[in-house]
């Protein structure tokens, strides 16, 4: 299953959740979809939006059957999420999150420099977060100024223009 956001707080009493997306398809979120809500480590449990808006970067959806803040308050904190066999078709150079977490990262001459471990998702550009071989944090800015060749099937981002990047 891939995460693709998170319901955070309730919004009002009658039954309204605020939910982070984690996703670019925020069409996910729309009126009539099925949204599937990860209780815990127990079953999946599938959800009809109702109604949803957004706002500041926040959703806001009122489940089918989720009327008031008592029924709303045990999703608080759970995870939504798809099956990988409904992940959308990406454009060429674009790619999932959980696919670029732990690829090794390698310099111009193809050196490890270390591990991908998040992908932090800012207003200007992505960075990705790392780990050298040391245990020092690095942060690299997704941008083809540094990013040379992701290579998935074979595990590896190989950046460019590195010189004194890490010094």
């Amino acid at each position: 299953m891939i995460l693709i956001g998170r319901i955070i707080s309730t919004h009002g009493l009658k039954g309204v959740l605020k939910i982070k997306p984690v996703t670019d398809f925020l069409v996910r979120f729309n009126k009539s979809e099925v949204l599937c809500v990860a209780i815990g480590d127990g079953p999946i449990e599938r959800f009809r939006i109702e109604s949803s808006f957004e706002r500041k970067g926040s959703i806001f959806v009122k489940f089918e059957n989720v009327d008031n803040l008592d029924q709303a308050v045990p999703l608080v904190e759970k995870n939504i999420v798809i099956d990988e066999s409904d992940l959308k078709e990406l454009e060429p150079g674009s790619y999932y999150v959980h696919d670029l977490i732990g690829l090794k990262i390698l310099d111009e001459a193809g050196n490890l420099i270390g591990e991908i471990t998040n992908v932090l998702q800012l207003s200007s550009n992505d960075v990705y977060e790392a780990i050298d071989k040391t245990g020092k944090k690095l942060l690299i800015p997704a941008v083809k100024d540094f990013i040379g060749e992701v290579n998935l099937e074979f595990g590896f981002m190989k950046l460019k223009n590195t010189e004194g990047m890490f010094d």
